[in-house]
């Protein structure tokens, strides 16, 4: 199975392959919210366009929306959870 862990930064996760050999970090801070990933798929072939100005899901590797989701995952529990505290005063 694979999963995303949270690094010492809110935005930064540690994502494994599809296969589980290797892990490949992923900032999604950078190139303003895209998202940036040290696989070669994306530093080869999607970081270039990105560079050119080009945007959107389609130049975000497997890793940037695993991330992405477990990002989504993770504030989805945090929203849940505030709203189910019973109110201190």
């Amino acid at each position: 199975m694979n999963h995303a862990n949270n690094d010492d930064h809110l935005l930064v996760f540690v994502v494994k392959s599809r296969r589980g050999k290797a892990d490949y970090r992923v900032d999604l801070s950078d190139w303003n919210g895209h998202g940036a990933c040290d696989c070669p798929h994306f530093l080869c072939k999607l970081q270039p366009k990105i560079r050119n100005g080009d945007r959107g899901r389609h130049l975000m590797c497997y890793h940037i929306k695993e991330a992405r989701d477990l990002l989504a995952d993770n504030v989805i529990a945090k929203i849940i959870e505030s709203e189910t505290e019973e109110p201190q005063f």
